[in-house]
């Protein structure tokens, strides 16, 4: 009977015999061919949701404003970084200070993935970045103004610098602050360094870098 069978399906293998080369060849292109689809599916998936621009990301500590008001009348503008409801961990508070034309908060607070603020206060510093007059969200010359529309560097030096070191020692309740520059403000000039002395005996012990 089961030759009988075989004769009746001539070329056909018998259910009980191997498959094929070809036809197990075939099935290994087919199984290839649907893991690149799912592999392109995911890679799509992956990169089709928008990525935040590195510049607008949330910040990851609190921002805090303060404006603090020199001898002649300029208002300055101040940003302190702390770490969510963590007290700082450092003894004493730093402040971060642009360069001649530059702002504060593009200078050390560009964003959250650019930022020696949050990488300090991250570290448990207490930080302020500080915006001389002219620059930042500090007063801006005016035209219809009592005050000066002009100031040079010593204005920087003898007025600004003060006052934001005061105001900090004030808010902080610390006896030292640390005291970062950039550019102009380092402490390698003779002027910053007249202007550390001199802050250093009014208010108290500064570390300057």
């Amino acid at each position: 009977q089961q030759q009988e069978e075989d004769a009746l399906t001539p070329g056909l293998p018998h259910p009980n015999s191997a498959r094929h080369p070809s036809s197990r060849s075939s099935s290994s292109r087919k199984h290839q061919k649907q893991q690149q689809q799912q592999q392109q599916q995911e890679s799509k998936q992956k990169y089709s949701q928008p990525r935040p621009h590195p510049l607008y990301l949330k910040p990851r500590h609190i921002k805090t404003h303060f404006k603090a008001t020199t001898s002649d009348g300029w208002k300055l503008h101040l940003i302190r970084t702390q770490v969510l409801n963590v007290p700082p961990r450092q003894h004493h508070p730093v402040i971060l200070c642009p360069g001649l034309g530059s702002s504060g908060a593009y200078s050390f607070d560009l964003s959250p993935n650019v930022s020696l603020a949050d990488y300090l206060a991250g570290k448990g510093w207490d930080v302020w970045t500080c915006e001389l007059r002219g620059n930042g969200a500090s007063d801006k010359p005016k035209l219809f103004s009592t005050r000066s529309r002009w100031w040079t560097i010593d204005d920087h030096v003898e007025k600004d610098v003060p006052t934001i070191i005061r105001f900090v020692l004030k808010e902080t309740h610390s006896q030292q602050v640390h005291f970062l520059g950039h550019s102009m403000v380092r402490p390698h000039g003779m002027q910053t360094a007249a202007a550390a002395a001199a802050a250093a005996a009014q208010y108290g012990k500064i570390s300057w870098y």
